[in-house]
């Protein structure tokens, strides 16, 4: 049988969302075909495990801490993978991180394991190296044919742009958004001169480039997508559509809070012709960012029919909800 090293936590702003996502993922996980050992990686990079067989991670950070006690040490010998804990050596066959932001998301955690030639559950570390900044991904798609949110790139310590101008080119409701970062950590919905300055300053505070576009307004969709590194792809034939609560956007607080008003529609009311765009839209973000491994594409569907790509989450979080 076959031993995954389940890493989760990270030193990224979205440590707690990795915890809740690992909660739920070990608890489907399917053990009975594979050896699972959970390293917990606290938010200075410090990995810790257990050589107890826990049925399940807890979800709140003061009890993971508590649960994992043990540091776990990594080593690559002879082409072998393997964790020490204490004084008992588990080699590994297969990484899975559960990582969201930084290290986890952006190539990181993918080039470590490609470096110890160890396969990987995720995206390549290409494709998570391009997509994790999302003016990148927005221009690489452009590109080849997929509509994307108007707007432009700040960069922090830069002069504060001018509200006028932003709102006459872009609309009148701005998002103002880190472009490094995800779970909408930072991110602010704008609407009226006062709330600019603080916004950026918001977002800018989680990474010092900073995306300012022009809001969508339209349906939210997802579609789960995995390609082969020959190509072959696999589109999920079910697409999903997040109802955030009414005058709001999709919130950090809305994803991941236990009282979160927002929903899920599997397999939502949609035309044949509606479906077909989306998934032409998904098959040329595929081809735009050469996708490698998993990823969820989210896109708005507005009113004119025409999809607009709002991200590429390779690492999405996992919760009743997303």
């Amino acid at each position: 049988m076959k031993t995954v090293l389940f890493l989760f936590g990270g030193q990224s702003n979205e440590h707690e969302v990795s915890i809740v996502s690992a909660s739920n993922v070990y608890e489907n996980f399917p053990r009975d075909d594979y050896d699972v050992l959970p390293v917990y990686i606290d938010k200075s990079g410090i990995w810790y495990s257990t050589l107890d067989k826990i049925n399940e991670i807890p979800k709140k950070l003061d009890e993971v801490k508590s649960f994992f006690t043990e540091k776990a040490v990594f080593n690559f010998q002879n082409g072998v993978s393997s964790i020490e804990i204490k004084d008992q050596k588990i080699n590994i066959d297969i990484l899975y991180p559960l990582i969201h932001g930084t290290t986890g998301e952006d190539g990181v955690i993918q080039g470590f394991a490609k470096a110890c030639n160890l396969p990987v559950v995720g995206p390549s570390m290409e494709t998570a190296l391009i997509t994790f900044d999302k003016d990148i991904t927005k221009s690489l798609v452009k590109h080849n044919g997929v509509k994307v949110a108007p707007g432009i790139v700040w960069y922090k310590g830069e002069n504060y742009p001018d509200y006028n101008e932003l709102i006459k080119n872009y609309g009148e409701k701005l998002f103002i958004k880190p472009a490094r970062s995800g779970s909408s950590v930072g991110v602010s919905c704008v609407k009226n001169e006062k709330e600019l300055i603080p916004a950026l300053d918001i977002a800018g505070g989680e990474d010092n480039k900073v995306l300012i576009e022009g809001a969508i307004v339209g349906r939210e969709i997802e579609v789960a997508v995995f390609v082969k590194k020959n190509g072959e792809k696999y589109i999920s034939k079910v697409i999903g559509e997040i109802l955030p609560p009414e005058n709001n956007f999709y919130t950090y607080e809305e994803k991941y809070a236990d009282d979160s008003k927002t929903g899920l529609v599997i397999s939502p009311d949609l035309t044949d012709q509606e479906k077909s765009i989306i998934y032409e839209t998904v098959n040329r973000t595929i081809q735009g960012l050469n996708i490698i491994g998993s990823a969820r594409i989210d896109m708005f569907l507005p009113d004119d029919g025409i999809p607009v790509l709002n991200e590429v989450n390779t690492i999405p979080g996992c919760t009743s909800i997303s």
